[in-house]
């Protein structure tokens, strides 16, 4: 079975990679003379309208098929050793990377590409044909416009809320995010210079005023049928009630688009994120829908764009709508204040655990995170890391500091006394492949600022679990299936009884799962407050961590994830849902709008074109209400089905776990000093704990690095950390620069936002 479904997703990969290779083939080339004649004789073959089929054949079809395949066939499975030592070096070559760059990614794969089409196009536009400069101007401000509209094609995918592709192809969604913000640049340029240049032939060449070729007469905006024709001054300029409208809509697409531009600013976004949010979610439909109305075949450009975000996030939306009709929401199994170190000015952490879903458990991969929503504080989700809770199987943790207005609030209202505030989770996002990437090197240094060692907390614990019974294979089936030797974690961090209470609850259960050979965690502690001088060898998380009592029972339902995320399991039947939802909603809806494009859009009519967008809309609401209907009964059904095997397995397993707490009690993990020495014994142990004082230099962070053939670096911590360490990482390629010419692999840099 795992066999097959390992065929299966390289399946959907290869499928995934087709598609996208056929749609960038069409910008590369499609604005030629020669490539346009070929891609319409294409599509006149099976469509009516060539010039609408264009779009269809090279953007619409490739996207909804990979989307379709990825969807059914991307189960998640458990690495298997290449058979030979060729496909064994390949697979290594990739997984060794490091984290995708998608600022470069998205110059060469979207911005160069629609550059050269833009080119061809004008080109093929101008060559060998005799035009006047006003004629010529407006041909070079139409290819704009179609450039912008090939971003448009592509630009809402990166954002959509379930991401099939993504999750097949192993990107991590906040990296990603990078090829939305850049389509959205390009986007802006393109109708930026489409706009101007024609207002510019309007003033300079027409001698028309620019207000009166954007607002229509007021004739114009009733609904009765006359001859009426308004007046220009140049008689060669368009001048119906039609193309004043059709100015109209592009203009007001280009303000919301600068409108959402200036809030994208780091500046605005981080100081007035609600700022951000609401122009986005009031403004970008706007922008849609007038760029729809501005010209008859943008649909068409746009429906992958369209298509996509509606089958992969309608159904989820409608989902979480749903789930928010619980009136107490999650339930807050306990809430606990770690309180800040009297010498230092930290502010509080707090510790909040979840009851979850024995499906949510097995879901989560260590690295991802969640998005809370609180309606009593914000109605706005706010991000936030995830992790297992040791030794418990039905409860996720949060660690959070109190840095912003929501965590203050947040944190006061659970820790007040007074009625928990309603909790609602939805998850889990992010990168899902951190542990397998982190066990790809030969030894790897994670390095995590303050709070961000919440990322790090689960990947530990797994990757230990995984060697341990890597090194168990070992001895009985002779494979090498891992080369890791070893994990160093410097964790920069001020306040100690934040890490008393890490090390309580996560670090000194790691000695029970590690190997006894072949395999070392090194555990770094870098205490940047002077006044730091305290071990934290042998401490109870309880004497750091005061634990609220909740004042109300909490009845709430257990964390979730949603039934239309695929990816998520080792079943294929689990995909069956979000595969015929998403089939439903994206190929009902490109036939609804193929057939609203023939039938109700005409050249020089403005208000047919936005059926099809409604359409859309309409379409997804209902397969959602359906989908959603039919994933209640089956959790009905599942929980009733294994409701009395999972009350036994709870108990066996809670027995088991409670006498693991008691050894790691009596044997807590092995300290050091704080100059860094430890003790003598510790060398021998796999997991050691070492404490300093001062802030260490980048050179001290990737010392362990050296002479490493396959490094891995991992980083959560703030701006300039993270890009001092980049800096330094590729200043050790250049220094052996002859070794990286050799072969010898660069290090391969993992990078988390310390804040989204």
């Amino acid at each position: 079975m795992a066999a097959m479904s390992l065929r299966l997703r390289r399946l959907a990969v290869a499928t995934t990679t087709g598609c996208a290779l056929w749609s960038l083939a069409y910008i590369l080339f499609g604005g030629t003379a020669s490539a346009k004649s070929w891609y319409a004789q294409l599509a006149a073959t099976h469509f009516s309208d060539p010039k609408g089929g264009v779009p269809i054949v090279t953007l619409v079809l490739p996207l909804l098929l990979a989307a379709s395949v990825a969807t059914l066939f991307n189960v998640r499975v458990q690495p298997q050793p290449a058979q030979s030592s060729l496909c064994r070096s390949l697979y290594k070559s990739i997984q060794q990377q490091g984290d995708l760059n998608f600022n470069r990614t998205s110059f060469w794969f979207a911005l160069l590409p629609l550059v050269i089409y833009l080119i061809c196009n004008i080109h093929r536009h101008l060559h060998g044909q005799e035009l006047g400069r006003d004629d010529a101007i407006s041909e070079i401000s139409n290819a704009f416009a179609v450039f912008a509209l090939l971003a448009m094609s592509f630009f809402l995918i990166p954002v959509a809320r379930i991401n099939p592709l993504w999750t097949l192809l192993n990107w991590d969604p906040a990296s990603a995010i990078r090829l939305h913000i850049w389509s959205g640049r390009i986007i802006i340029v393109g109708v930026l210079m489409h706009g101007c240049m024609h207002m510019y032939r309007w003033k300079t060449i027409s001698g028309e005023s620019i207000v009166r070729m954007l607002v229509p007469p007021a004739f114009c905006w009733t609904l009765q049928e006359s001859d009426y024709q308004p007046t220009c001054n140049d008689p060669d300029t368009e001048c119906s009630c039609y193309f004043h409208f059709r100015n109209l809509t592009g203009f007001l697409a280009l303000v919301g688009l600068l409108v959402i531009g200036g809030t994208t600013f780091n500046s605005i976004r981080r100081r007035y994120y609600k700022v951000f949010y609401m122009t986005h979610v009031l403004a970008a439909p706007t922008v849609l829908l007038m760029a729809i109305l501005h010209w008859r075949r943008s649909i068409l450009y746009m429906a992958p764009s369209l298509l996509y975000y509606a089958a992969t996030s309608i159904p989820m939306l409608t989902e979480r709508v749903i789930k928010r009709r619980n009136p107490v929401g999650v339930k807050i199994v306990s809430v606990k204040y770690i309180v800040a170190s009297r010498d230092i000015k930290a502010r509080p952490c707090l510790s909040l655990t979840l009851a979850a879903s024995d499906e949510a458990v097995m879901s989560f991969q260590p690295g991802q995170y969640v998005k809370l929503l609180a309606p009593e504080i914000s109605n706005i989700s706010h991000p936030f890391t995830i992790n297992r809770v040791p030794g418990k199987l039905h409860e996720l943790r949060i660690i959070f500091r109190a840095t912003g207005s929501f965590t203050h609030q947040l944190a006061t209202r659970l820790t007040s006394g007074s009625k928990l505030p309603t909790i609602q989770i939805d998850g889990f996002y992010g990168n899902d492949n951190r542990v397998e990437q982190m066990l790809n090197h030969d030894s790897c240094v994670l390095v995590a600022g303050g709070i961000g060692i919440t990322l790090y907390l689960s990947m530990l614990q797994e990757g230990a679990s995984i060697m341990a019974a890597n090194r168990q294979e070992e001895q009985e089936d002779t494979i090498d299936l891992r080369s890791t030797k070893e994990v160093v974690l410097h964790w920069v961090c001020r306040d100690p009884n934040l890490v008393k209470y890490v090390k309580a609850q996560y670090f000194d259960s790691l000695r029970w799962k590690v190997p006894k050979s072949g395999f070392r965690i090194r555990i770094i502690v870098h205490y940047t407050h002077s006044h730091s001088n305290s071990t934290v060898t042998s401490v109870d998380s309880d004497q750091v961590a005061q634990e609220s009592e909740l004042a109300t029972e909490n009845d709430g339902a257990c964390v979730t994830t949603s039934r239309f995320a695929s990816g998520t399991c080792h079943n294929l039947f689990r995909n069956v849902l979000p595969f015929v939802t998403f089939t439903s909603i994206a190929w009902i809806g490109l036939w609804a709008t193929w057939e609203i494009y023939l039938n109700k859009t005409f050249n020089e009519e403005i208000v047919g074109r936005g059926w099809a967008a409604i359409a859309i809309v309409v379409i997804a609401l209902a397969v959602s209400l359906v989908a959603n209907i039919v994933a209640r009964i089956m959790d009905k059904f599942q929980s009733q089905s294994f409701h009395h095997g999972l009350i036994e397995n709870t108990e066996d397993n809670d027995l088991e776990m409670a006498t693991v707490e008691e050894g790691i009690a009596k044997q807590p993990l092995v300290g050091g000093s704080e100059n860094g020495k430890v003790d003598a014994s510790s060398s021998l142990n796999p997991v050691t704990f070492e404490e300093k004082v001062g802030r260490p230099s980048v050179h001290e962070l990737m010392k362990s690095l050296d002479g490493v053939q396959n490094p891995g670096l991992f980083i959560c911590g703030p701006k300039e950390l993270t890009e001092a360490l980049r800096e330094a990482s590729k200043e050790r390629c250049q220094i052996r620069m002859r070794q990286c010419i050799n072969g010898t692999p660069h290090i391969a840099v993992y990078e988390e936002s310390f804040t989204l």
